[in-house]
């Protein structure tokens, strides 16, 4: 059973970190969920400090979201797929 310490949620909730007492390494593991999505996916974070995996883990969440085209909001920033950033960088036509 993990105690209390070895869980943390940030990003709204979108990220779970947690340890795992099956193994060798105490490392950091991230369960990351989309917001509007059922399922998440586990993954390590090959970190021992919690602000390293945070940060990682953080990484993670955008590069899944890059992938499946979402937008992850959380503490203020909006964070836009590539179609939206092509959109916003296009020169405005004068009419």
């Amino acid at each position: 059973m993990l105690s209390d310490r070895a869980k943390v949620v940030i990003a709204d909730g979108c990220i779970r970190l947690y340890r795992r007492d099956d193994t060798r390494e105490p490392t950091w593991h991230a369960h990351l969920r989309l917001p509007g999505t059922e399922k998440g996916i586990n993954r390590s974070t090959n970190e021992r400090d919690l602000e390293r995996a945070k940060h990682a883990a953080l990484k993670m969440l955008g590069e899944l979201s890059q992938r499946r085209g979402a937008r992850v909001s959380f503490g203020g920033a909006v964070r836009h797929n590539r179609a939206d950033r092509l959109q916003m960088e296009a020169p405005r036509q004068r009419s």
